[in-house]
């Protein structure tokens, strides 16, 4: 994953809303739900639960 997918991830794990992440990092919310999708792809996961789980399995 690239650092901001990482940054995301992490915040994702934290129990961030879209709406938090985007103020935290400074990005649109449309930004932030394109790397979710973008790190759902690469995870082969469908929501935040299986990616969580995933990565920290």
């Amino acid at each position: 994953m690239t650092p901001k997918e990482w940054e995301v991830y992490e915040l994702v794990q934290q129990g961030s809303t879209n709406k938090q992440i985007s103020g935290e990092l400074h990005i649109s919310l449309n930004t932030v739900k394109r790397h979710l999708q973008n790190i759902y792809k690469k995870m082969e996961v469908t929501n935040r639960t299986s990616l969580c789980y995933k990565i920290n399995w």
